[in-house]
């Protein structure tokens, strides 16, 4: 009996070891992705289109040995004959404890990027946001919020996208409904 109990604490040691090492867990927040059209100055059509998505949280490089940052991605569009482009000094993502994460790493095609390119007319690019987790609990990333800063023909247009994680109840149980986070519960609904 000894032996049995010893095998199966150790299975249990070596199982939570190896879970322990993954290097990427995908996320599921809705909306996925989030939308927002920036109007022309005549507001006569949209200038950009910025859409946005947490994809992921990954070790960095892929490395066990690493922390976990929140991946996020920013795709951008010109749409109209103007300049488009964001700072990303002035990206912010705080959780629903409204701690901001740290600054992010910003990737383009795979290589880093300092300064994010400016788009010119009929553009779009995507750019993967590496935000830091360091000790963010599981109960403050049930919500997030990303702010970023629109440059749009020398305008400074302020931007945001809120997420919230879809649960598992709803899924598992066939009671999602993508619009239940923000309008509240139905009439004659009893999800808690």
């Amino acid at each position: 009996m000894l032996r049995f109990v010893t095998t199966l604490g150790l299975l249990c040691f070596l199982l939570s070891s190896i879970a322990c090492r993954s290097t990427r867990v995908a996320l599921d927040y809705l909306p996925n992705p989030g939308e927002v059209f920036v109007p022309d100055q005549q507001g006569a059509g949209a200038a950009a289109r910025v859409l946005a998505s947490v994809i992921s949280a990954e070790r960095r490089d892929r490395d066990p040995e690493q922390p976990f940052e929140l991946r996020l991605r920013l795709r951008l569009e010109n749409l109209a004959a103007t300049s488009v482009a964001f700072e990303p000094a002035e990206l912010l993502l705080v959780g629903n404890d409204l701690r901001p994460f740290g600054p992010p790493r910003i990737m383009l095609d795979g290589e880093a990027v300092e300064q994010a390119p400016t788009l010119a007319a009929g553009m779009a690019a995507i750019f993967d946001l590496f935000f830091p987790v360091g000790d963010v609990a599981p109960r403050d990333v049930e919500g997030l919020n990303l702010r970023l800063m629109l440059l749009v023909d020398g305008r400074r247009l302020p931007l945001g996208f809120g997420f919230g994680r879809r649960r598992e109840r709803d899924v598992l149980y066939g009671t999602y409904d993508p619009y239940y986070p923000w309008y509240g519960r139905h009439a004659g609904d009893d999800r808690r």
